[in-house]
């Protein structure tokens, strides 16, 4: 899944990031609108045409997840915003277990269905995260 969060964006340019990722993920993501700055200098990403950077499962564990005292796993995005995750096909919340294993897109992935989608994404400036 992908996690897009955009800065300095009005409503009708938050809407279309959210269906180019929708778009870019086969599924409807968890799209969170909020006040972020990204460090595109040290982090493991992808960068795409028109200003969008695709950061991969690895870096969105190791720095934007943390486990709280109950083992629940946190997504803490800028701003104060956290999501709790789902860490287990187990979870009552999984309706389809497939195959018993969560598979996160690869960065590439993102970033070419991004490439390909016909709406102009010039001048869009945003950040997704690819859950892990």
């Amino acid at each position: 899944m992908l996690v897009a969060f955009g800065w300095g964006m009005g409503s009708l340019a938050r809407l279309r990031l959210r269906l180019a990722a929708a778009l870019a993920t086969g599924v409807l993501p968890v799209l969170v609108a909020a006040a972020a700055s990204a460090n595109e200098i040290t982090a493991a990403v992808v960068p795409t045409s028109g200003g969008i950077v695709v950061h991969d499962a690895a870096e969105t564990l190791r720095d934007w997840c943390r486990a709280d005292d109950q083992g629940l796993l946190w997504l803490e995005l800028p701003g104060g915003v956290r999501y709790e995750l789902i860490t287990s096909i187990d979870d009552p919340a999984i309706a389809n277990r497939g195959d018993g294993s969560f598979h996160p897109f690869e960065a590439t992935e993102v970033a070419a269905a991004l490439a390909a989608v016909s709406y102009p994404l010039d001048g869009i400036a945003a950040a997704g995260a690819i859950l892990p």
